[in-house]
């Protein structure tokens, strides 16, 4: 009889030490790992000088597009087109410039304002004169 008894209670202390464990705590440093660089997949590396070299592209073409467009609006005044090189310039305003190019616009509408204000004034005093 002391064997039924012995049986159960032995099984129920090992399957209470077996839920328990041996309850020690280990602090979160010991058990975390710490976090792995992300790995980069296969052949990102040769992506990135990619981008870079396709972004220089675009604005060197940004750029060369810009300059065109600055030199037929010079072509334009010099034709004395002023409304066209207006236009031209308007176009070019609308583009990523650079400072120097940022200031050639500005200084070729000032221009072309200048002389179309003039020649708004030549043309009135040609009509005062002829009378009409």
């Amino acid at each position: 009889m002391k064997t039924k008894l012995l049986l159960p209670s032995f099984t129920a202390v090992v399957a209470a030490a077996a839920l328990l464990g041996c309850n020690k705590e280990t602090s979160s440093t010991e058990t975390a790992a710490p976090p792995a660089a992300p790995a980069s997949a296969p052949g990102t590396e040769a992506v990135v000088p990619a981008a870079t070299a396709a972004v220089k592209e675009a604005a060197t073409a940004v750029q060369a597009k810009a300059d065109s467009l600055i030199a037929q609006a010079k072509s334009y005044i010099a034709d004395k087109k002023y409304t066209d090189a207006l236009n031209t310039l308007n176009k070019v305003s609308g583009m990523v410039l650079t400072a120097e190019q940022q200031q050639t616009v500005a200084d070729l509408k000032a221009q072309v304002q200048k002389l179309l204000a003039s020649g708004t004034s030549a043309v009135e005093a040609t009509k005062s004169l002829l009378g009409k």
